[in-house]
């Protein structure tokens, strides 16, 4: 009977040491397993390849806009809607406007003239006193050759750009006026520009003229960009030729010099402009000689 019960006497004695030990393994934290740890490979540090510039540089950030207005154009605007162009007539170096403004009213005019010519602006009748209308005249650059504080009723100058011209008429606040505006544009003191136009329909045209030695003639046509010109002196000369051409533009580009020392030029035309020729005989002689242009139709 003893025997039988060693084992179950044994258990018994044993509960408590089994016990004791699980309590220990459950307060024992239980470690993470750990993470897979990589071999870290030694790695040479990447070479910086550099980004080619673009061809374009792109902009920095804009800057604010400017609260600063636009400044205006150069051109003043006229006071009135309207404008008259004024025109002199073929060979004419003067022409004559008439007009009547109530008070404080005002017309205004425009003209083309040429840098070299001299101008002369004027109201009509002079006034006795004070003027009841004046002048004010500005180029298309905007520079002014007389302001409204001039209360002037005439201007003259020679003009340094070739451009427009623009004059106003203003009648002072007090009355009502009738004036005649007069423009003189006299031809060079030395020589007068002769201007050269084609007949309706023709591409070419001719000028004669006689020159002493060394003396020289001016003309002046008008011609489009893109136009094919032909400018020659006839008749061809056998030998040194007894005159010359010198060709160039308004805009003072020349297309023949006199150290070409000929007498014949052609080209294109770049330029909607004024083209000025003049013809000059040579120091030993004098010359008669026919001047011909050329202007042929667009093909196609």
């Amino acid at each position: 009977m003893k025997m039988r019960n060693a084992p179950l006497r044994a258990a018994v004695l044993l509960a408590p040491l089994l016990f004791s030990l699980a309590c220990a393994v459950l307060d024992t934290p239980t470690p993470l397993a750990p993470t897979a740890t990589f071999g870290l490979a030694t790695v040479a540090p990447a070479q910086a390849t550099p980004i080619p510039p673009s061809a374009t540089p792109e902009p920095t950030s804009a800057p604010p806009p400017s609260a600063t207005p636009a400044t205006p154009s150069a051109t003043p605007e006229p006071t009135e809607p309207g404008i008259v162009r004024i025109r002199f007539a073929e060979g004419a170096t003067s022409a004559q406007v008439s007009g009547r403004l109530e008070p404080s009213g005002g017309h205004s005019y425009v003209l083309w003239a040429a840098a070299g010519q001299h101008m002369s602006v004027r109201l009509l009748p002079p006034p006795v006193g004070d003027p009841k209308a004046i002048l004010v005249i500005w180029g298309e650059d905007g520079v002014p050759l007389v302001t409204d504080h001039s209360s002037t009723t005439a201007w003259e100058g020679d003009l340094t750009v070739s451009q427009d011209y623009f004059i106003n008429v203003r009648a002072n606040p007090s009355t009502s006026v009738e004036y005649t505006l007069e423009v003189v544009i006299p031809p060079p003191e030395d020589e007068a520009v002769q201007r050269i136009r084609f007949a309706a329909g023709a591409t070419s045209a001719q000028v004669t003229g006689s020159l002493a030695p060394s003396g020289g003639h001016s003309y002046v046509l008008w011609a489009a960009a893109g136009q094919h010109m032909r400018v020659r002196l006839l008749p061809p000369p056998a030998g040194d030729p007894e005159a010359i051409l010198v060709i160039w533009g308004e805009d003072g580009v020349p297309l023949v010099t006199d150290h070409a020392l000929t007498t014949e030029w052609e080209g294109d035309l770049i330029v909607s402009q004024d083209y000025f020729i003049d013809v000059r005989a040579n120091p030993s002689t004098s010359v008669e000689y026919t001047l011909e242009v050329v202007i042929p139709p667009p093909s196609g």
